[in-house]
């Protein structure tokens, strides 16, 4: 298969509002921002309005799974799914005051009917984890004593809990901005999208081989912060495993392993096998440790996974 890369310059508002499907691949890690990175979302759209500037969130990766309309995002899902968080926000703002342009951003951002089938197809799909709670509360819309009542949820998953909290703390940020002297007022909503639309940017990098978007992923965030040892590690095994059975025995095996565990308490798991199997290492160099010893198929069989072939029969041994 030719593959192909293709990068263009995208306002968030603009990309979201089109007849796409963004979906996240089960193998990408559940949503994980906290009200920190949430707030420093907000102010740096607050500040970019107040001061008439451009922001720029950084580029995102996608796969093109079908022509045109399904993409599958590897790097980005974050700062996309915070972005429709915030306008799910806004959108049940309008709704709560009896505005028709509730239904105005629930057609433009979270699905459209087809014309010719009359279905309603979503926008943004997350991964097995996320999507249901994304669909009940930020796809839909519901009142907040709904969201109360699924927090207090005790089998509410930790990262389904960050989704719900990042609504609330947009939606508070949203009740305050539009409420002036005990009085509502809903200019500022207009202001927020049309912010979003056009000067809140992207770089979309959209690749057609799988391969090549983890080569970019990892690329574009070795030497970052916001991504755990975690992901750069599941992104390197799932791309060195290959293509077919070889990669979905490796993705079956990793979240059998790790399903239970945050990033902190993987990246900690992480860390203390490669350390009693290889001695110590520097933090910052784990990552690169580990990559470097397992560049081949059977080189991941041999160091993490014991001597069954990977495709075959992976046996996890950490």
């Amino acid at each position: 298969m030719t593959t192909f890369m293709q990068t263009s310059h995208e306002f968030v508002g603009d990309l979201l509002s089109r007849q796409l499907h963004y979906i996240v691949p089960e193998h990408q890690r559940d949503f994980a921002w906290t009200d920190d990175e949430v707030s420093q979302f907000w102010d740096d759209i607050t500040f970019g309005m107040q001061n008439d500037t451009e922001h720029f969130l950084g580029p995102i990766v996608v796969r093109q799974v079908e022509e045109g309309r399904l993409y599958e995002v590897i790097d980005g899902q974050q700062r996309l799914t915070t972005s429709l968080i915030l306008l799910a926000a806004m959108r049940n703002f309008y709704h709560e005051n009896n505005d028709t342009l509730a239904q105005t951003l629930q057609s433009t951002y979270f699905g459209y009917v087809d014309r010719r089938t009359r279905e309603t197809h979503p926008k943004f799909s997350m991964n097995t984890t996320n999507n249901e709670t994304f669909k009940s509360f930020i796809t839909s819309i519901k009142p907040q004593s709904a969201i109360d009542v699924e927090l207090a949820n005790r089998r509410l998953k930790l990262s389904n809990g960050k989704i719900l909290h990042c609504y609330l703390n947009l939606k508070e940020k949203i009740n305050k901005l539009c409420t002036i002297d005990g009085r509502i007022t809903l200019s500022p909503l207009a202001d927020i999208e049309e912010y979003i639309k056009e000067k809140l940017s992207i770089i979309q990098i959209i690749v057609s081989d799988e391969a090549d978007a983890y080569t970019l992923f990892e690329t574009l965030n070795e030497r970052g912060i916001e991504l755990s040892i975690l992901d750069l590690l599941k992104n390197h095994l799932f791309k060195v495993a290959g293509a077919g059975a070889s990669r979905e025995a490796m993705k079956q095996k990793w979240f059998e392993t790790l399903s239970n565990l945050d990033d902190s308490q993987g990246s900690k798991f992480i860390r203390h096998y490669w350390v009693s199997k290889h001695g110590r290492v520097q933090a910052g160099a784990l990552y690169r440790a580990i990559r470097d010893s397992a560049r081949t198929k059977a080189a991941v069989a041999q160091r993490l996974f014991g001597k069954s072939a990977i495709g075959v029969s992976v046996g996890w041994r950490m």
